[in-house]
């Protein structure tokens, strides 16, 4: 009989811990959705107090409506501290501007251009090739400031050039060096022109084929077309046959002459990317030509670019430079 008096005992001694827990936890809840609702409310002390000693008559309703969350308040607050100001573009609609005069001095301030009656939408890259041409000097040299803003090649004059009345002036300055050097690994001859061959102009430094059509590197003013040897297509796909020395932001493409001889170049063209929307050179040769082929690019910011060789009988594949100073 005392065992049996022990054993319910014990029973209820576990209910009521049972009970005391289950109180315990109901608080703790009620605790937790009465300090999430002061949260909602903003308020972060009394949601504190809460947690800490239970107490919850400091939650109210907002007035004028519910509870103002957080999320709202970060988002007035956001709108408050970062709304974004006026683009110079859109100042331009507001003042019903449609062009200014433009002037571009040197850094000892003599005039270098006038472009009268420039609309916003002018791109930069107009200014740059008349600087180019009257300056005798290569695009990605040529610099433009608005104070102390860099004008983007690829860019228009509206968004550099506030719409306000009298003469706006820009600052030329010339870059040193030129934007990519190159070199033959083999030492026979190479050179990077300042622009891509025409129609009917040659591939090589020491061939007589020519090109047919420059597909889609024609009439760009930033390309620039990597003339080399033919002499050079023996190279090994495992060894380097030319070297880029790359100073600025450029995307460098490949033209191969075939898909077979592109599958010659395969183990270093992983890190190349194949367009699907250029369309190829057309050039002479023998013994397969007229030649086009696939175009591979790379983006290169800066450094030391190698260019494997392709171990192909067709010639080797043909190199253009596309100059980006805006990047």
């Amino acid at each position: 009989m005392s065992v049996q008096l022990l054993v319910l005992a014990i029973l209820c001694s576990w209910h009521e811990g049972l009970e005391a827990m289950s109180l315990r936890g109901a608080n703790l809840c009620t605790r937790l959705a009465t300090a999430a609702q002061a949260l909602l409310h903003c308020k972060g002390f009394a949601a504190w107090r809460v947690l800490v000693g239970g107490q919850g008559d400091e939650v109210q309703e907002v007035e004028g409506g519910g509870p103002l969350l957080l999320l709202e308040r970060a988002a007035q607050l956001r709108d408050k501290v970062c709304k974004p100001k006026p683009s110079l573009q859109a100042k331009w609609d507001a003042a019903g501007v449609d062009a200014v005069d433009v002037v571009v001095r040197g850094i000892s301030g003599e005039i270098l251009l006038e472009e009268p009656g420039a609309k916003s939408r002018t791109p930069v890259k107009v200014l740059v090739q008349k600087l180019r041409v009257l300056l005798d000097t290569e695009v990605e040299l040529v610099q433009l400031c608005c104070g102390t803003t860099v004008l983007k090649h690829s860019g228009v004059l509206g968004d550099y050039i506030a719409p306000e009345g009298g003469t706006q002036e820009l600052t030329f300055l010339k870059l040193h060096g030129p934007a990519c050097t190159v070199e033959a690994l083999s030492k026979r001859d190479i050179k990077l022109l300042d622009s891509v061959p025409k129609e009917g102009q040659r591939c090589h430094t020491d061939r007589n084929y020519v090109f047919y059509s420059l597909g889609s590197f024609a009439d760009k003013p930033s390309m620039r077309y990597l003339l080399t040897s033919n002499d050079d297509k023996g190279t090994p796909a495992d060894l380097p046959m030319w070297r880029l020395n790359i100073r600025m932001p450029v995307v460098v493409y490949l033209n191969f002459r075939s898909e077979r001889h592109a599958a010659q170049a395969r183990t270093w063209l992983r890190g190349w990317t194949k367009s699907t929307t250029m369309e190829s050179t057309v050039s002479s040769g023998i013994p397969n030509g007229p030649y086009h082929g696939p175009i591979y690019y790379k983006a290169v910011d800066s450094g030391t670019l190698d260019l494997n060789g392709s171990h192909c009988g067709e010639g080797t594949y043909f190199v253009f430079v596309d100059v980006q100073p805006e990047s």
